[in-house]
């Protein structure tokens, strides 16, 4: 059995489910918006009993955890407080099926230690990728220092984290985008506004294209984004992701073996890597999102990122049904 840590309201879960069905795999969504029935157990010996949606589960299991950053008490509608504490349980109760099934999690915990950029950014550059100089700081003086050794800078997230909206605007969370770190900014910035958390610093690398690469087991997916079109794309495409086009991309052979080795060495099954070809045709690695988003480029290549999806999922269920 499968069993999906997320929503059916999240189309890549729907999708995706759809495509296990059609390959006559026994699949569940613990839906924390449908209030899916769970229930778990642990007897007076220990042992572990788990129901979801009225199903044992028995026999092997692989999990699917589809929520990458834990699930945001906006996502569930209601009254703030009863949402925020609601969705804490729902958080809880995951945690707790990815800590008991461990090993057979896709997105594992362990796996989650890939999670922040720079992290991610150590492994590139070990698999062969280049990767743009980053500072992560709230001093001041170290700002300073490291844009005089950079001087044209963007500004991250570093947690990729959600900014709260004020009450007077819609009561929706939204993303921090790459934004450009001007020399009169950040000198012109207090030491106590630049020491009230850690920034994330990183050289502006000029671009030719930019890549969406999909990768699901061993299946890559890759699009070229010609980010640098629109004025409104050229720091961060998804600030025009209705306006550019996804064009399917054959990535030169020495490239697949280096986006292997960092799956290999970082341990990931699946995630969405954004890379830069600069203008000398190099290319640099940005960040890898576990489960990122992909189903708006799934039409382009007529499904087949989700048919990939299923696939790979039901043969790592085999496998796990292979060590029982």
């Amino acid at each position: 059995m499968i069993i999906v840590l997320g929503t059916f309201q999240d189309k890549h879960v729907s999708t995706v489910v759809d495509e296990l069905k059609s390959l006559s795999v026994n699949c569940v969504v613990a839906d924390y918006l449908a209030r899916t029935p769970v229930r778990a157990e642990v007897d007076g010996v220990g042992s572990f009993s788990l129901w979801v949606d009225d199903q044992p589960v028995t026999g092997p299991v692989l999990v699917w955890d589809r929520l990458k950053m834990g699930i945001s008490y906006f996502a569930i509608p209601g009254e703030p407080r009863s949402a925020h504490y609601e969705s804490q349980e729902w958080n809880a109760f995951y945690n707790l099926l990815t800590g008991m099934y461990a090993d057979d999690v896709v997105n594992s915990r362990r796996s989650r230690m890939c999670m922040i950029k720079p992290y991610q950014q150590t492994i590139a550059a070990k698999a062969g990728f280049l990767v743009p100089p980053t500072c992560v700081t709230n001093v001041k003086a170290d700002v300073v220092s490291f844009l005089a050794r950079e001087p044209s800078l963007v500004l991250k997230s570093l947690s990729a984290g959600q900014v709260m909206p004020r009450p007077e605007e819609n009561p929706v969370p939204y993303n921090v985008m790459t934004m450009e770190a001007g020399g009169d900014v950040l000198h012109a910035a207090s030491t106590d506004s630049i020491g009230r958390c850690p920034h994330f610093l990183q050289r502006n690398i000029a671009k030719s294209f930019e890549l969406r690469l999909v990768v699901v087991g061993e299946h890559m997916f890759a699009f070229r984004i010609d980010s640098q079109t629109l004025e409104s794309s050229k720091l961060d495409w998804r600030h025009a992701l209705r306006h550019l086009e996804f064009e399917p991309f054959e990535l030169p052979i020495p490239v697949v073996r280096t986006v292997r080795r960092f799956f290999d060495t970082s341990g990931l099954f699946t995630g969405s890597l954004d890379l830069i070809v600069d203008e000398d045709g190099r290319y640099w690695f940005l960040e890898c999102n576990q489960d990122g988003q992909w189903l708006w480029m799934d039409p382009i290549i007529d499904g087949a990122i989700s048919k990939a999806f299923a696939k790979a999922l039901a043969s790592r269920l085999a496998e796990t049904e292979s060590r029982c």
